[in-house]
């Protein structure tokens, strides 16, 4: 079996990507695990290839724009490896978790380009609104088409929601947020940082490592954060 017939179709896998695959695997230390990307790989495909998506026409653009569902892709990846690590195995949860994180952003889909790319800090203060509600937005676009759970879509509309912090689309912070939300938030903060940091080596990692424990962690819930500290473990 090749290396492209393993982790294709992850992230696309474009040369320039396979750097970030990699720090990933390694984070998560499944470097030899084959079983888990492969598992992933098929709920995707599934997905990728199910034509009663493409019956929604704002969900077949989603999936003809190749940057979005690249990002799309990684983040649902890290929140597949999240939940996983936080003993969810089941089909059914995993299939949930991969809808809610692969479309969680589907609502930033028709909006600036400079919205859409999350850059808060280019996002003109008449644009902020719009902004802040595209998790409810893309609840509004997935409820009606009736594959997604009701845990699936609190898990989109809970995304952005934290403990302590900036918090949206709702202002109130509880421990009680729903458990794939945390995961996706957790797991676009993680791919921001393997973005930002691109680890070279085992210090590099451990430096990623600390950020998330001390840094990223105290925002979100408690209970998955203790569950997930093996994981993230410092040496």
């Amino acid at each position: 079996m090749t290396k492209e017939t393993i982790y294709s179709p992850i992230i696309l896998l474009e040369a320039r990507e396979f750097s970030l695959l990699t720090a990933i695997r390694d984070l998560f230390g499944i470097k030899n695990d084959m079983a888990a990307i492969m598992r992933f790989n098929q709920i995707l495909t599934n997905t990728k290839t199910n034509p009663f998506f493409k019956q929604v026409a704002i969900l077949d653009k989603f999936l003809a724009d190749e940057e979005r569902v690249k990002h799309a892709t990684t983040v649902a990846f890290i929140s597949h490896l999240l939940a996983t690590k936080s003993g969810y195995k089941t089909d059914r949860d995993l299939k949930t978790l991969f809808l809610a994180s692969f479309f969680h952003d589907v609502g930033l889909f028709d909006l600036l380009p400079h919205v859409k790319d999350e850059n808060e800090a280019e996002i003109a203060t008449q644009d902020l609104e719009k902004y802040f509600l595209h998790p409810q937005r893309s609840v509004e676009i997935l409820a009606p088409i009736g594959v997604f759970t009701n845990d699936a879509l609190n898990a989109v509309r809970q995304h952005h929601m934290r403990v302590i912090g900036i918090s949206f689309p709702y202002k109130f912070k509880t421990e009680a947020l729903c458990p794939f939300g945390q995961f996706i938030g957790l797991a676009e903060k993680i791919l921001q940082l393997l973005k930002e940091n691109r680890p070279l080596n085992g210090n590099d990692m451990q430096k990623i490592k600390k950020i998330i424990v001390f840094k990223v962690f105290p925002s979100f819930n408690s209970k998955i954060t203790a569950e997930l500290m093996p994981t993230f473990s410092i040496t």
